[in-house]
């Protein structure tokens, strides 16, 4: 597997805000708390590169047709240095993004994920 460190330069990357998911624990009375919020955000260098449709290559939010309404959400990937987990939100560029799919590269480095736009998100339960 190849290297990628090099290719997080200030070329490629730019910093984006990540608000962690807060996971669920137990308490000192040994009851289940469900986290169900989000952490302080903080700022992370990540390299976001937009996904489109093969069909037609193109990509970002669009308008199509179908049963359920017309939005059809964007999907970013990020590639970082930083580990982020599922249901992680990364607000780049003025939207919101709540990762979808990840990718574990650390022996390379780095991690990938993927997100979709939200539209709209509530980061005021801060711990």
């Amino acid at each position: 597997m190849i290297n990628m460190s090099q290719a997080f330069g200030s070329q490629t990357t730019t910093t984006v805000i990540l608000h962690r998911f807060i996971q669920g624990y137990w308490d000192e009375d040994n009851q289940w708390n469900d986290g169900g919020g989000y952490k302080s955000p903080i700022d992370i260098i990540a390299t976001p590169i937009p996904i489109g449709e093969r069909q037609t290559g193109t990509h970002g939010e669009n308008l199509q047709p179908d049963q359920t309404g017309e939005r059809v959400p964007a999907s970013m990937k990020f590639t970082s240095q930083t580990q982020l987990d599922l249901k992680d939100v990364i607000s780049y560029d003025g939207i919101d993004y709540k990762m979808s799919r990840k990718g574990n590269f650390r022996a390379a480095g780095f991690w990938t994920n993927v997100g979709i736009t939200l539209q709209t998100f509530k980061g005021a339960d801060y711990e």
